[in-house]
């Protein structure tokens, strides 16, 4: 659960679980925790989100049809003004298996046109929650590691 000051301000949250995708609209807290080896996405415009929890980036990953269904449901011209947000992938013990993991996260994001990812890569034995404060316009990346949490604005910008 979330521990930022915020969460306590909603009445509504939805938890994505491992290996899951969701959508949320509205003043709602919208998180996914326990990431340690897996990589978490979070694409967030104006007060709506997706997040995905991915336990494992390979050819039968979710990643690509979790962006499909984000750019279904936003307008064309903000998908290069997005800066999703990515974290996780901690390498302890799969350490070159979760290099690769990074790595066709980046590529796969970048393919589908979104701005630059702010990237939080857990250091080793690091977990994580990946958290959109939806009312408040940010996603936070929440570290069990004190001075680890991270705060990225969520993007603003008009459609045409």
């Amino acid at each position: 659960m979330p521990r930022n000051k915020l969460a306590q301000q909603y009445y509504e949250s939805k938890e994505v679980g491992v290996s899951e995708k969701d959508f949320r609209e509205g003043p709602i807290l919208f998180y996914t925790d326990g990431l340690g080896p897996c990589i978490g996405v979070c694409i967030a415009w104006k007060t709506w989100a997706g997040i995905a929890h991915l336990d494992s980036l390979d050819e039968h990953d979710e990643l690509p049809k979790f962006i499909v269904e984000a750019k279904d449901r936003l307008p064309p011209n903000v998908v290069p003004q997005i800066h999703p947000i990515v974290c996780g992938g901690d390498p302890e013990d799969f350490g070159e298996h979760i290099a690769e993991s990074r790595k066709v996260a980046l590529e796969t994001l970048e393919k589908a046109g979104f701005a630059k990812p702010n990237l939080h890569w857990n250091a080793p034995g690091e977990t994580t929650s990946l958290v959109a404060y939806l009312d408040h316009g940010i996603v936070c990346v929440e570290s069990d590691r004190p001075g680890r949490d991270e705060e990225y604005p969520i993007s603003m910008v008009e459609s045409d």
